[in-house]
């Protein structure tokens, strides 16, 4: 009885061990892996569009907790798909700038904020439209390796397929402009600028 008394012990002794530094019989590095939600701070969340190129730009004051953002767009302003991620750079006041091509002539925009947690919380909501471009002129129509663009005012170019993808976008200037076709394949496409879209032929 008297090894079965000391073997007890022991075994009671080495389980008490292993709890030593807990709080109510929970070891203490379970309890310093449950963490409260840390709040996440957007200063400033704002944005522009000049010749269709859009650029975002926020700034943030704490950051702690904070994984990354998300960059959501819509075009009726209630139903917003994700179009970029971003890291968080893990430090208080912070700034960010994000651009990219604008292809609809009002688009609206929002920040998601996701936490390490998987919570998530949302910024302010920014619409943003193209400038209604003056009427413009394409051609030759059909066309070959190029069309020729007459423009009143300085905008960008987007050019659709007959199935509705964005297949080519150029920058171009107020007047004259040529705009080279060599990538594109023989078919029906749409000119666009602005609300106006002009149908043309490749040959």
């Amino acid at each position: 009885m008297k090894h079965l008394s000391v073997l007890f012990f022991l075994a009671f002794s080495t389980i008490n061990t292993s709890f030593a530094g807990s709080s109510n019989g929970i070891p203490s590095d379970i309890i310093s892996s449950s963490s409260a939600t840390v709040p996440l701070t957007l200063t400033s969340f704002s944005g522009s569009l000049s010749n269709g190129t859009v650029q975002l730009h926020w700034q943030t004051g704490i950051e702690a907790g904070l994984s990354y953002f998300e960059i959501e767009k819509s075009t009726d302003s209630k139903n917003y798909k994700k179009i970029a991620e971003i890291s968080s750079k893990s430090k208080s006041n912070s700034d960010y700038i994000y651009s990219f091509i604008q292809t609809d002539s009002v688009e609206y925009y929002r920040l998601s904020l996701v936490g390490y947690d998987g919570t998530s919380t949302y910024s302010n909501i920014i619409p943003l439209m193209q400038k209604t471009a003056k009427r413009f002129y394409v051609y030759p129509n059909p066309a070959t390796n190029y069309i020729n663009i007459n423009l009143e005012n300085a905008s960008v170019l987007y050019i659709y397929s007959a199935g509705g993808i964005l297949v080519q976008t150029a920058t171009l200037p107020e007047g004259f402009n040529q705009v080279q076709l060599d990538k594109l394949s023989a078919g029906v496409y749409y000119a666009t600028v602005g609300m106006q879209k002009i149908k043309f032929v490749k040959q």
